[in-house]
């Protein structure tokens, strides 16, 4: 199962869909998940299924990190699936603006910059949240533009100006 995954990813790559080097986010296919964009060895994406999260697990994502709240509705059980997959869990939910602090845009920093290397997928249920952390981390940790991180964050699926307005305050502090 293991070479099956590795002939996959290494299909992906020759095919352009993976890249080793790129400057924005670019839109990719793989299982159902939509929708999904990968940038390096990040992931950003709506809700996987457990078979996406086999896929993830083949091209050789370890972590995952997951704002999606206990108050939504969850499909399955993430956290047992991803630790039959070997994969490790980051939780640091919000959902509404009330909710996405300071502190949880901190962790989720965090969370990117130790795991990045290792590969990652950030994930809520369409990816409007996940381009929300993305601004924050496209501008503060990588030095983009606001203007490019705000466009990258929309393409992802950033559809709330409430998330983006917070998120917009937050760099203009921080940075």
């Amino acid at each position: 199962m293991r070479q099956f995954f590795r002939n996959l990813y290494s299909g992906l790559r020759s095919a352009n869909i993976v890249t080793d080097e790129q400057d924005e986010p670019q839109e990719v296919g793989l299982g159902g998940i939509a929708p999904l964009h990968q940038y390096d060895r990040i992931y950003l994406a709506g809700q996987p299924s457990e078979t996406d999260f086999g896929l993830l697990s083949g091209v050789g994502i370890k972590h995952v990190l997951n704002v999606r709240t206990e108050r939504e509705e969850w499909p399955f059980d993430e956290r047992a699936v991803l630790d039959c997959l070997g994969m490790v869990h980051h939780h640091v939910p919000f959902l509404w603006p009330r909710e996405l602090t300071d502190k949880v845009i901190e962790k989720c920093r965090a969370v990117i910059r130790s795991t990045k290397d290792e590969g990652l997928v950030i994930h809520c249920g369409e990816a409007s949240r996940v381009g929300a952390i993305w601004i924050a981390y496209r501008v503060l940790d990588m030095g983009k533009g606001l203007g490019q991180a705000v466009a990258e964050a929309r393409k992802i699926g950033l559809k709330s100006w409430r998330h983006e307005r917070i998120v917009c305050q937050y760099v203009r502090r921080e940075h």
